[in-house]
């Protein structure tokens, strides 16, 4: 399409013969630069007639400049690039791998930062072999500049004239990335029989059965290009791995806390969690607060032990989890697993339960209370608790008045309405008055299930009866951790200061979830003796130990002094000097008080 300029222009350009134009268009054929390029110059100055000649030269023109520069690809400067690249490659990766795995260069501490930029140098100069190729061919090959000098000539006249090029602009990106796939990195680096398993597995994550989102498979396409780049195993999407991470970091963020051991004692350790999914080998795991699936990916590249899961060589099956904000709408927390274990790839639903779950949820029917409440029953009996009273809560949304669903669901019928157990007894208080309330709550503590027992200790605190602290005592050596951890928050709410010396027991829990809540509650008991607990905490070598402590401690002090559980070991121990130092000097609230 002629541009508005170049339109103006014919207007005004004087007529020319056939003679002329002939001559012209003989001389815009011409070998000559000089010659040609003033052809061109006239044939656009005389205006419609000389463009009509023009056009089909340029793109003739242009057509076997960009014939000329592909043909380069195929000679023998190519083939000896080609050999060269691949070692390149080889030896890039072996650089980079080497530093990254280097616990001494790239150590743990601070993530990391001193051997960082060494990471990113040697992931940098693997990747301009990786991903340019392109332009590194014509800066070895000069003559290949040649021809792109006439590619830039066709497409800037044709621009002048009016049109658009064909094939690639003045820029040449279009060029380069042609290039880079005449000397793809993966067609190089790996034999036909090990591409073919690389494009099956990536087909297989885009398209597999899961509840993954699109960003949670985009972060599977962006993990696996990296390490295919670096001459790593594909990692194969796995569901089980997928819903662990998954609870994980709705878990983090709902609770308010971030590390890998969980508060809850079912959940306590990564290996737990992909154990109750079905996943029975080992598993690696990383976790974020971060915004979209690049970004938690770049945080873990920038994190030396991070980092080194990623890479993992002996990691066959991934799976990545986001949580879920307010609305729907994404939340902050992700979660990664790597691990090895049987693979769901290939397997029939039947053969595996998270398989047949997917399928059988893809078959449910909107409105049908029924078939979910089957699917629920078979959930719950298959270990996927959470899926079955995610089920049972949709039934009961469909059906209030389901008894099976409400009586799975641990809801009770008093006067004519369904309510969940936390709702009876909080209705028993008001209507009974709180001794009632707490005999029922002392029942509760001897439940099976630890959730029971939690709502127990969350109910003798809203009674707000010192009665009630004689309960959360014996509710200190409970087994579950999370248990543990509300009956010190309890106590210390009720002002309980009979209790100091239960809580004083704890600092040596073995949970440190435990220990600091315990810590926590003797400060606001009226006592310091916690105060050394939390401050072994933000010395400690355990990443999780540091932020819970950091949690804790600025909640009862206010202030930190510039403390973040990620700087390096010799800063973390000047500041925590600075802040214990600080803390001599405070006496804790008086009981009751904040």
């Amino acid at each position: 399409m002629i541009s508005l300029l170049a339109l103006l222009c014919l207007l005004a350009a004087p007529a020319a013969g056939d003679a002329d134009l002939a001559a012209l268009a003989r001389d815009a054929r011409s070998k000559s630069s000089p010659a040609r390029l003033a052809a061109y110059d006239q044939l656009i100055a005389l205006g419609p007639d000389g463009i009509r000649v023009l056009e089909p030269i340029l793109r003739d023109a242009e057509e076997k400049a960009r014939a000329d520069f592909l043909a380069f690809a195929r000679s023998n400067a190519a083939a000896a690039f080609r050999k060269q690249l691949a070692a390149d490659i080889k030896q890039a990766r072996q650089e980079a791998l080497k530093i990254i795995n280097d616990g001494t260069a790239y150590p743990d501490d601070a993530h990391g930062a001193v051997g960082q930029p060494r990471v990113d140098s040697a992931v940098a100069a693997l990747r301009q072999f990786w991903l340019g190729p392109g332009r590194l061919f014509i800066a070895k090959v000069p003559e290949v500049n040649n021809a792109l000098y006439f590619v830039r000539e066709a497409a800037r006249y044709l621009k002048r004239a009016g049109f658009s090029p064909n094939w690639y602009d003045e820029d040449l990106k279009l060029a380069y990335e042609e290039l880079n796939e005449v000397f793809d990195g993966v067609s190089l680096a790996y034999a036909r029989p090990e591409q073919k398993k690389i494009e099956e597995l990536y087909e297989y994550n885009a398209t597999c059965a899961s509840t993954a989102s699109d960003e949670e498979r985009r972060f599977v396409r962006i993990l696996n290009d990296y390490r295919v780049m670096l001459g790593l195993r594909c990692l194969e999407l796995d569901e089980r791995l997928l819903v662990a991470c998954r609870k994980h970091s709705q878990e983090m963020q709902d609770r308010g806390y971030f590390a890998h051991e969980s508060p809850v004692s079912e959940n306590k350790t990564p290996q737990m969690r992909a154990a109750r999914e079905g996943f029975g080998g080992s598993v690696g795991e990383n976790c974020a607060i971060s915004g979209d699936a690049q970004a938690a990916f770049d945080g873990w590249y920038n994190s030396s032990g991070h980092h080194r899961l990623l890479v993992s060589a002996g990691a066959v099956q991934v799976g990545i989890g986001h949580s879920v904000g307010a609305g729907g709408a994404p939340g902050g927390h992700w979660t990664l697993m790597a691990g090895s274990a049987d693979s769901l790839r290939g397997k029939r639903q039947g053969e595996a339960p998270r398989l047949l779950y997917l399928q059988r949820v893809a078959k449910l029917r909107a409105g049908d209370a029924e078939t979910r409440f089957a699917l629920a029953r078979w959930c719950l009996k298959s270990d996927m608790r959470d899926e079955g009273r995610k089920l049972l809560e949709e039934v009961v949304a469909l059906e209030p008045e389901h008894r099976k669903a409400r009586l799975l669901l641990g809801h009770v019928r008093r006067d004519g309405r369904w309510m969940a157990p936390e709702e009876l007894l909080l209705e028993t208080l008001r209507a009974q008055g709180a001794e009632q309330t707490l005999a029922e709550a002392a029942r509760w503590l001897d439940a099976d299930a630890p959730e029971t027992r939690l709502a127990a200790v969350r109910i003798i605190e809203k009674c707000g009866e010192r009665k009630g602290a004689a309960l959360l005592v014996s509710a200190l050596s409970d087994e579950a951790s999370e248990v543990r951890v509300a009956a010190c928050e309890a106590l210390a709410a009720l002002g309980a200061v009979e209790a100091k010396g239960a809580l004083a027991a704890l600092l040596g829990d073995n949970s440190f979830y435990v220990a600091h809540a315990a810590a926590a509650a003797l400060w606001r008991l009226g006592s310091a003796a916690g105060v050394p607990t939390l401050f072994k905490g933000l010395r400690s070598g355990d990443l999780n130990t540091r932020i819970d402590a950091h949690r804790q401690a600025r909640s009862l002090f206010g202030q930190d002094f510039g403390y973040a559980w990620d700087l390096p070991a010799e800063e973390r121990a000047r500041v925590v000097d600075q802040w214990e130092e600080w803390c001599r000097g405070q006496a804790p609230p008086a009981p009751g008080g904040n």
